[in-house]
């Protein structure tokens, strides 16, 4: 699959979202898509996708935390949390997309939790030695920017 196929489920759910709309059906049509060619992702994510899968496998899907610094438009972690991975964390400079996405977690997915933050970019919105033990990989690609954190939830406080 291409970055323009997923650009372009992106927008329409992105739309849905924007109008006040269910994103359930538009929601189903991105996660039918992410999933259409299991291995076959768009370039500039093959990186990441990679290192989730491998920690997915060590720790089980439903243990990995993904924190992404700087994600903008959640792009990203919306692909991930497509493909099964529901623990997603992100946090961006003044980004109104935050609250947003964190409507279609609450509405589709049923996480009532906050996951994706607005920040200043001086404080982090997680509590004082909450990632007392993670790896990081930097990437750089089109989005800009990416820290990858998978985090055990023990290690993760809100």
């Amino acid at each position: 699959m291409s970055w323009l196929e997923v650009s372009a489920a992106l927008r329409e759910l992105t739309q849905v979202r924007n109008d006040g709309g269910s994103m359930a059906s538009s929601w189903r049509s991105f996660v039918d898509l992410v999933n259409a060619d299991p291995g076959r992702h768009p370039f500039h994510l093959r990186a990441i996708v990679g290192i989730v899968e491998d920690v997915g496998r060590a720790q089980g899907p439903n243990r990995v935390r993904i924190l992404d610094h700087g994600g903008g438009g959640c792009s990203t972690l919306l692909y991930l949390c497509a493909m099964g991975y529901n623990g997603i964390h992100g946090i961006d400079l003044h980004s109104s997309n935050a609250k947003r996405w964190n409507r279609l977690l609450s509405e589709v997915l049923d996480i009532q939790e906050t996951r994706l933050f607005s920040y200043d970019g001086g404080h982090l919105p997680f509590a004082d030695d909450s990632l007392m033990s993670c790896s990081a990989s930097r990437f750089s690609s089109t989005c800009g920017r990416m820290w990858s954190i998978p985090i055990t939830p023990r290690n993760i406080g809100f």
